[in-house]
């Protein structure tokens, strides 16, 4: 049966963030729903907003106020349980999206075929606080990233990461798959070959399946043939361990 791609977007990102990868997918003849986290998509842009009227905006209260990691946890896995219904889900996070990838998958590991981490955070023996920290990690300039990426980001993001780890009891009986991209300047190279390597000695018998691109943290989202193919080939072995 064929598997629905359940794509989870990053900071300040909304689930059109992945239009162009849906078409890619769609053109292979694979099925994919793209998430709106809580108070992003629809809900992340008041009218103040869109009509730029600064004294209403500025009294607004933020659409993602009060908003934590548990609730767009509790709104993936919702999301996953629904598709689930229909055939396997492979759970795709794109940078902070990782924070949920994992937190889902450690949550509802029986609901989830494979998970596949696009530049993404993937914490196994610390939080996010505790890489930064780290040599892996550095503040990158971003400057030109964002202005190609701003029609598809929100104004407003929730500050909560979680602090949830990888389990391996869970987590770590998922089919698992990263893509390097190996020009990012947001999620650097050396971060995301640390969150490989740091899950790949949690679970010696299921590592994670690696592939690279050669390109920045949204160019895969802006130009996804490449992105596509490989999710593509994921759905080849999608039952896995399950």
């Amino acid at each position: 049966m064929q598997p629905t791609f359940v794509l989870v977007p990053g900071s300040h990102a909304a689930g059109r963030c992945f239009t162009a990868l849906q078409r890619e997918l769609a053109l292979r003849g694979h099925r994919s729903l793209a998430v709106d986290l809580p108070g992003h998509g629809t809900a992340g842009f008041s009218t103040a907003y869109q009509t730029q009227d600064l004294a209403a905006f500025a009294d607004e209260p933020s659409p993602t106020a009060g908003i934590t990691h548990a609730d767009n946890v509790a709104h993936v896995a919702e999301t996953v349980r629904r598709v689930r219904k229909h055939g396997p889900v492979i759970l795709v996070g794109h940078s902070r999206g990782g924070f949920v990838v994992t937190s889902v998958a450690n949550a509802v590991p029986d609901l989830l075929a494979r998970t596949v981490y696009v530049s993404a955070w993937c914490c196994v023996t610390g939080t996010a606080a505790d890489y930064l920290a780290t040599p892996a990690f550095r503040s990158p300039d971003t400057g030109a990233e964002i202005v190609a990426s701003r029609s598809a980001l929100d104004p407003n993001e929730s500050r909560d990461a979680g602090t949830d780890v990888v389990d391996l009891a869970t987590w770590g009986g998922i089919p698992h798959s990263y893509v390097r991209l190996t020009a990012d300047a947001s999620v650097p190279l050396a971060l995301q070959d640390h969150f490989i390597e740091e899950a790949d000695a949690l679970t010696p018998g299921n590592p994670f399946d690696v592939h690279s691109l050669p390109v920045g943290h949204i160019d895969s989202l802006l130009q996804p043939t490449d992105l596509a193919e490989i999710l593509a080939g994921t759905a080849d072995y999608r039952e896995g361990a399950r």
